[in-house]
């Protein structure tokens, strides 16, 4: 498994010309945080409990921190076991810090992931089931 950003990963599978080669990528660079993301924009068993779109607030273009370093975070804003630990202005507050910290263009695809809009070309809800089985529950 190499290290990669999730953004790129799936920019880059989306250029990729066959079915096969775009399994094949994302098996490649699987982590945890990619299959995450998948699961929020595939998956209707994963339920945000964020407001819909982007939240009006300031993206910085290239990040100080990068998805990987909020990943834990996550868990708040979900429904989860551990949603109900944070008030929601906390979870709300938490959430725009994370779109503050990364890059625009993580903000933006998190937020689409999360309100189950992301769109990649050739990047679909069986096609990630092949690469990931069992990933997608409903």
């Amino acid at each position: 498994m190499d290290n990669k950003p999730v953004i790129k990963v799936l920019r880059e599978t989306s250029r990729l010309k066959t079915r096969e080669e775009r399994i094949a990528n994302l098996q490649k660079y699987e982590s945890g945080l990619l299959k995450d993301i998948i699961r929020m924009n595939f998956d209707d068993a994963v339920v945000c409990i964020l407001p819909k779109g982007l939240p009006d607030v300031e993206l910085d273009k290239k990040g100080k921190t990068t998805l990987e370093e909020h990943y834990d975070d996550f868990r708040y804003f979900f429904k989860t076991k551990w949603s109900d630990q944070i008030k929601n202005f906390e979870r709300q507050n938490k959430f725009l810090q994370l779109l503050q910290s990364v890059s625009a263009g993580e903000a933006e695809m998190l937020c689409k992931a999360k309100d189950k809009k992301m769109k990649y070309v050739g990047i679909t809800k069986p096609l990630c089931q092949d690469a990931f089985p069992g990933l997608i529950v409903k």
